[in-house]
């Protein structure tokens, strides 16, 4: 399903007014946490964020899931090794089945020491895709103009 179709589908849902509120509440809230260095109210934030959107999209008419049982399986992984190390480590989903994990460069070793033990034989092909912040936009000179 398109971005554009998903969106189309929260115009007439019951629970859009009380989304749109979260949403901004939501916004509110991250922009604190990131200021004061919350690191669990970012957690909890960024995760009901996350999973307030699929599950719109699951109890919309006609229902839809995005998410497939690994991508369930790894939110429980990532819950359970948070809980078991202590690890500021927390998810967020994009319009699909995929987790991407949010954590501080600091852990880089111990999440990526983790991810291939724990959660590799849960991805498609094994494969995981490591992004990170970049140092922002860039202005580029057409030259061809």
């Amino acid at each position: 399903m398109s971005s554009s179709a998903g969106h189309a589908m929260m115009n007439d849902h019951p629970y859009r007014e009380g989304r749109i509120i979260q949403a901004r509440e939501n916004t509110l809230k991250l922009i604190r946490t990131l200021k004061e260095g919350n690191m669990d109210d970012f957690i909890e934030v960024t995760e009901n964020e996350a999973l307030s959107l699929h599950g719109l999209m699951m109890s919309s008419m006609p229902s839809y899931t995005l998410l497939h049982p690994n991508s369930l399986r790894i939110i429980r992984e990532i819950s359970d090794f948070r809980d078991a190390t202590g690890l500021p480590v927390t998810f967020s989903l994009d319009a699909g089945p995929n987790i991407h994990l949010l954590y501080p460069h600091h852990i880089e070793e111990e999440i990526i020491a983790w991810e291939q033990k724990q959660l590799q034989t849960f991805c498609e092909d094994g494969r995981i895709i490591r992004d990170r912040i970049g140092s922002g936009p860039e202005k580029i000179i057409d030259t061809n103009r």
